[in-house]
């Protein structure tokens, strides 16, 4: 009765079995390497690197994946009108046709209007260092053309992609 939906579950069927064929059909081979623990050591003693501290998360720190991650984090947290971030979890994903895709931040701003202060909430996606979509992959045009589709359904938020540096995601308040 749904064509597309059985050549789609067709496909998904012959996917898995392909997968299970190659599990079938794998085989290791012991080449006697080792590694040492001290490595994993090292390792654990520089996640600092990695790490930055911050006071206005749930968290004490954020994993900065990029240079641009971080000083964007870091005017997050100077800001007095942010009064929450988070990075977001990889568990939370909404489903594109390229995939599932995770935004990179939650960010509750307090503005000021006609003298009154509300709490905006806003998810902020791709700090890549443009703010013309135009610049990415198309994979990622996708996913952020249907998360942006996806926010604006939620009452009271409001999907910023991309982003460029926190200067272009303040114009966008």
């Amino acid at each position: 009765m749904n064509p597309p939906k059985y050549a789609e579950k067709v496909i998904e069927v012959i996917k898995e079995c392909k997968k299970s064929y190659e599990v079938e059909g794998i085989k290791y081979i012991n080449l006697e390497e080792s590694y040492d623990v001290g490595l994993l050591r090292e390792e654990v003693a520089s996640y600092g690197k990695y790490v930055l501290k911050v006071q206005k998360s749930i968290y004490d720190g954020i994993i900065k994946e990029s240079n641009i991650e971080e000083e964007f984090a870091k005017s997050l947290d100077s800001d007095s009108r942010i009064k929450l971030f988070i990075k977001l979890p990889d568990w939370y994903a909404i489903e594109t046709p390229a995939g599932n895709y995770t935004p990179d931040w939650a960010i509750i701003v307090e503005k000021v209007q006609d003298s009154k202060k509300e709490e905006k909430i806003y998810f902020v996606v791709e700090i890549k260092g443009t703010n013309n979509i135009y610049e990415l992959k198309p994979e990622e045009q996708i996913k952020i053309k249907s998360a942006k589709k996806r926010f604006e359904l939620i009452r009271d938020s409001k999907f910023v992609a991309p982003v460029k540096d926190f200067d272009a995601f303040e114009s966008q308040w």
